[in-house]
Formats: structure tokens, sequence, C-alpha cells
């Protein structure tokens, strides 16, 4: 990789030109070889594309001329910053891609219309958790319909999330063990969690759990009304890595208005495997809003797996 250093005629350079592509890293600006990056045609892959291709046609076959002016008008008003951080004018196609594209993420349909305006809340601090494991002294098995309600003592460690995958052990009657999803959580330092019910049974015996935390903290907390979390997540790197993590994945989003703390263990595992202490994992987190499409400004943080 070689280095470039710019003169008065040239104050700057980024992206593709001919078989180089040029960049700026922590050493200064860079110039390296173009290479085509593999493709894998993963399902997630071929449906993002899918995606954008069907709002592109969209883009022609559904809108009116009256409503694909009003798309440009709104990029007109609403110009976006590009790699040199100087603003840029999308064109109404590329707006009406971009707001429509992030309604999708959070499972909304799109908008033909263009919306009013592109207001959307903006998260002032994140975290990323990735704790010892929680582990919780267990006293009782309680039965209630389809629940079951489990309660602890006392844990160390992180304290129990929704979304948890909790190994419970130490029952005497069996089926009260094995590895369970916390779908609800109350008390502090002692409480309960619940899980569905599969063969579990009423029982009171010293038991343990043990679950390994992942999870997000961000402010503002409750999010507004119409606005919903998204979390991406890169796979996990090596305990040397400072940068260079490689694109996040959407891992997880939510509804509208959701508090914080949240887990993404059981998605983030479901996609990237099991966690591995001392590895690290990137977060990226942002808010869209269900009303315009319009998305927040992505936060970035990282935590090691302890």
């Amino acid at each position: 990789m070689a280095k470039v250093q710019f003169s008065v005629a040239v104050g700057d350079l980024r992206n593709k030109a001919g078989g180089a592509v040029f960049t700026k890293t922590r050493f200064g600006a860079m110039v390296r070889r173009k290479v085509s990056p593999t493709q894998p045609h993963t399902t997630g892959q071929m449906g993002v594309r899918a995606d954008f291709t069907g709002l592109s046609k969209s883009w022609s076959s559904d809108l009116t001329d009256d409503q694909r002016a009003g798309w440009i008008a709104l990029a007109a008003n609403y110009p976006v910053k590009d790699v040199f951080g100087q603003s840029q004018k999308l064109t109404g196609h590329q707006m009406f891609v971009r707001c429509n594209r992030n309604l999708q993420v959070i499972g909304k349909d799109p908008i033909l219309d263009a919306p009013a305006d592109l207001s959307v809340e903006n998260l002032k601090t994140i975290a990323l958790d990735a704790s010892t494991p929680t582990v919780m002294v267990l006293s009782d098995c309680q039965v209630t319909g389809t629940e079951v309600i489990y309660t602890y003592t006392s844990f160390t460690g992180s304290g129990p999330v929704i979304g948890m995958a909790v190994t419970v052990a130490g029952f005497v009657n069996g089926v009260n063990n094995g590895v369970k999803k916390i779908l609800s959580t109350t008390g502090g330092a002692a409480g309960t969690f619940t899980v569905a019910r599969t063969a579990e049974v009423d029982e009171t015996h010293a038991g343990t759990g043990t679950a390994v935390g992942l999870s997000v903290t961000f402010t503002d907390t409750p999010i507004g009304a119409t606005m919903h979390l998204v979390i991406a997540a890169t796979s996990q790197k090596s305990a040397g890595r400072f940068s260079s993590f490689g694109t996040p994945a959407t891992i997880k989003t939510f509804a509208a208005a959701t508090t914080s703390p949240q887990s993404i263990l059981t998605e983030y595992q479901a996609k990237y495997g099991t966690l591995t202490a001392g590895r690290k994992i990137q977060a990226a987190l942002y808010v869209v809003n269900n009303v315009n499409g319009a998305s927040s400004l992505k936060m970035t943080t990282t935590a090691t797996v302890a």
C-alpha cells in the first residue's frame, strides 16, 4: 500500500479510480490496488439486493409524476455528507430508495408520497456489554399455564435481562433443567425470570442459572413513539484488533419506544456462533423513524467478551 502526500492543487482523494482505491487511515492518505470482493451470495445478501431492485422498479412503475416531484424536492432540501464531509444532494430516486430501505429494515411497508420532513431522534450515548457470565442462585420453579417462573435469590455478573439464554442446572426434577430463554424478569439483587414452558413442573429446590450476557444500553430511554432501534454488529475479532472490524450486519430491530437495556445475545449467537472470551465485537446502533424512513447518525462501540 502506497502513501500519498497532497499538494496545494489536490487536497484529498477518496473512492476508486481505475485500478486504484484512495482512502484515509490514521497514518494518513493511502492508495491501494483495487480488489474485487468475494460475493458469498448468502440468503441475507440476496434478499437485500432484491429489496433495492424492487424499490428501484417501484420508483418507475408505482409513483406518479407528482409523487416523484415530491421526492426530488425532499432530496433538494436535505443534502447528505459525502466522504469528504461536504454536502451533496441526492436525486429523488436515491432519496426514495434510501428512506424506504430504512423502513424495510424495521419491517414497515414502503411509502410512495414524500414525507414532509426527515426528522429523526439521535441516540446520545451507547454501550455494549459482553460481560462475565451471570450466575444466579435459583430457589424455586413455578408453572403458570404456558410459562414458568424461576426465582433467584442472588446473582454474580450482570443481572438477568430479556433475551438471555440461561442454562439451568441443579434441580432434582430434570425437566426443570436445560437451556431457557428469558421472556421477562423482575427484581434486582433477587427476583424472578420467566421462560416459555416445555415440560417443567412445580419444584422447590436449590439450583443455578448461568447466562452469558450480551446487551446494549443507550440514551435517551425510552426512545420516541415512532422511533425504532436498529442494532448491527460484526463477528468476533482478535483481541489485538483496533480498527477494520468490517461492515456490521443487522442483528436485531426493536419496536418503537423501546427501553434500555436490551439483550442481543440470542440473535447474535444465531448469526455468529457462541461468544468466546477475549474476542472483540463492534456494534453500531441507530434509529429509524417509522413515519418518514429517516435514519439517525450511527454510533459505534466495541467490547471484549469477558
